[in-house]
């Protein structure tokens, strides 16, 4: 009980220090939306396709995060890590091809595999 009441604070204490994002979704709604919600969301177009990276970048988090022990910890974690890689390795506007390859951190490398 103790380390969920730890890791809750850690998960939420990252997503207090994330920068600001390129799309004005929040993670944590495009985490239950499904394909299509951006299109359905936004008429123009770079704010749509904004959101369809970022969108992408989520799947990508919830398909890694899916075995481990913790996932809504690996999930506040990969979000982290993906604001911190535009930040400071890509350095631009984050395209599709990244948001599907980025380096997750999970910190929680305790797998359910």
């Amino acid at each position: 009980m103790v380390m969920k009441i730890f890791l809750f604070i850690i998960g939420f204490a990252v997503l207090a220090f994330v920068s600001c994002t390129h799309s004005s979704i929040a993670w944590e709604t495009l985490i239950k939306e499904k394909s299509g919600y951006c299109a359905n969301k936004f008429q123009d177009k770079e704010e749509m396709e904004a959101c369809e990276v970022k969108h992408l970048a989520v799947q990508h988090a919830k398909k890694e995060c899916q075995n481990y022990t913790h996932p809504e910890y690996c999930l506040a974690i990969a979000e982290y890590s993906w604001e911190n890689y535009i930040k400071y390795v890509i350095k631009r506007k984050p395209t599709k091809q990244d948001a599907q390859s980025y380096p997750m951190i999970c910190g929680d490398k305790e797998s359910k595999k």
